[in-house]
């Protein structure tokens, strides 16, 4: 289980106890391992309400004689749970994040690793008026 908060600031001092109560965003998330070097989760977030699942897997791992690297993949998709308002279709509430994380342990204190990602945004903020037209805030 994951549980993340991001702080507000510290200008308010003892007021929001340091930024810990401040305008945040908080993140919970469960994931769970069914299957050998399978990863699968799914989480909420306070900010748009936003709504996710997520999995990883790991294609190939790094062996001394045969695989010189370790590839895993990791996907991720998004909805958008605030009302309707704000969107034309409901499709436009979707995102989407796609990662391939290429990785070598090169000694006992060095990994290294790149991950080329794709990253797209369906979702279109605005709002419906009474022309039917999306107006984008």
């Amino acid at each position: 289980m994951d549980i993340q908060h991001r702080f507000g600031t510290i200008n308010n001092g003892a007021k929001d106890l340091f930024g810990l109560f401040a305008p945040s965003n908080i993140r919970i998330a469960l994931s769970y391992v069914p299957i050998k070097n399978l990863l699968v989760g799914a989480g909420i977030t306070k900010d748009r309400m936003q709504t996710d699942i997520h999995l990883k897997y790991a294609l190939i791992k790094q062996t001394p004689t045969k695989f010189p690297v370790s590839i895993s993949y990791f996907g991720n998709m998004v909805i958008d749970g605030r009302d309707g308002s704000y969107f034309r279709y409901n499709v436009h509430r979707f995102s989407y994040f796609n990662q391939l994380i290429i990785a070598r342990k090169i000694t006992e204190k060095l990994s290294v690793q790149v991950a080329p990602s794709l990253s797209w945004f369906n979702n279109i903020e605005g709002y419906v008026n009474s022309n039917g037209d999306i107006k984008i805030k």
